[in-house]
């Protein structure tokens, strides 16, 4: 009997692993940020709150592009647009920024917004993959572990 399944070319087997989780948590001191992609691989980014003096929506945001950056840049410009992040935060502003915000305020190219450079990125960003978002803390608890690993080491 002919199979009608074909095998996937090598263009198909690429953009299938172009999808990510990140994964967001701060606590008191630090923001971890840990990518994981389809093949369960982990890399683990940290920002320290205390070198700089900054509100935490800033680091938040900050985190969530440091992380969105890593993931575009170790990808050819040609293939970013297939790019899938899931986004997971213990922040509410950051997922409430991606999901709901960010289009509003785009249309008034966030003015009187703060952190609005930060913004401006994401939303370039935004443009170049596509992102969506979600909070969980029950998802960020199997990943706690490795970033409070990495914060006391």
């Amino acid at each position: 009997m002919k199979s009608f399944i074909r095998p996937l070319t090598e263009k198909q087997k690429q953009l299938k692993e172009l999808r990510y989780n990140l994964y967001i948590l701060r606590d008191q001191q630090n923001i971890g940020i840990t990518i994981q992609d389809v093949n369960d691989k982990r890399t683990t980014l940290l920002l320290n709150k205390e070198e700089e003096k900054q509100e935490d929506i800033y680091f938040e945001l900050h985190s969530c592009l440091e992380g969105i950056k890593w993931i575009l840049e170790n990808h050819p410009e040609d293939i970013r647009k297939n790019i899938q992040i899931r986004l997971w935060s213990n922040s509410v502003y950051c997922v409430n920024v991606i999901r709901e915000w960010r289009e509003k305020w785009n249309k008034t190219n966030f003015e009187n917004r703060p952190n609005k450079l930060l913004l401006q990125s994401l939303e370039k960003y935004s443009n170049i993959c596509n992102i969506t978002a979600k909070w969980s803390n029950e998802q960020l608890n199997e990943i706690t572990h490795t970033l409070y690993d990495h914060i006391k080491g």
